[in-house]
């Protein structure tokens, strides 16, 4: 099959949500698309970040007075360098956050690997379950961070549904959208006509088997 040499690396990841344990598949030359940067208000609530906010004002009005320049040009100017401090300290924040949950992963496939060993083992079962609750915290934080991001999206778009509903489904039929159909002799068409004769004679083949 010509999927799989697209594939750099497939690996079992330990089960922490469900009965079954996930499948990551990591594809050659995948581009993540990355969203436009938003603030996180659950930051806002942090005694740390509140903190550092009020340094780095202090530290850029004492270098930026109103009096040596428009005040619009300082309000836009203020904005920007919080920004820049916002997401330095985001992206700490998340890279610490990244490390701890790769941690706990690896703890609980060692866990998950000795308790096939020693199901009765009550400590490593109590300690497994421990560390599932801790990364599951850390789950439900990127999640409250994306909803955030969804409806913040859906308000940008508010006053112009019909152009955002019409990319949208653009995208979901480019995604159901066959584009070709291998037949028995190798050959990918991609006529409507052929692709349409490729399908139906697959069900009668499937029908008579059944």
């Amino acid at each position: 099959m010509d999927e799989l040499r697209d594939i750099q690396n497939i690996e079992i990841l330990p089960y922490m949500w469900a009965d079954h344990n996930p499948l990551q598949i990591i594809w050659k030359d995948q581009i993540c698309k990355r969203n436009g940067w938003t603030l996180n208000p659950q930051i806002l609530k942090e005694k740390e970040y509140i903190q550092k906010i009020r340094e780095k004002l202090g530290v850029f009005f004492k270098f930026n007075k109103k009096q040596d320049t428009l005040l619009k040009t300082l309000w836009d100017t203020m904005k920007a360098y919080l920004r820049g401090v916002s997401i330095a300290y985001l992206a700490n924040k998340n890279k610490e956050k990244w490390k701890k949950q790769n941690i706990l992963i690896k703890i609980i496939k060692s866990l998950e690997d000795r308790l096939t060993k020693t199901t009765g083992d009550e400590q490593i079962r109590n300690y497994l379950a421990q560390c599932k609750h801790e990364i599951n915290i850390l789950d439900q934080e990127e999640l409250v961070k994306k909803l955030q991001y969804i409806k913040q999206n859906h308000f940008e778009y508010a006053n112009k549904p019909g152009r955002w509903l019409a990319y949208k489904l653009k995208k979901e039929n480019q995604k159901r959208n066959i584009d070709q159909l291998e037949y028995n002799n190798g050959v990918l068409e991609t006529d409507l006509k052929k692709k349409k004769t490729i399908i139906r004679e697959y069900f009668e083949i499937y029908i008579i088997k059944t």
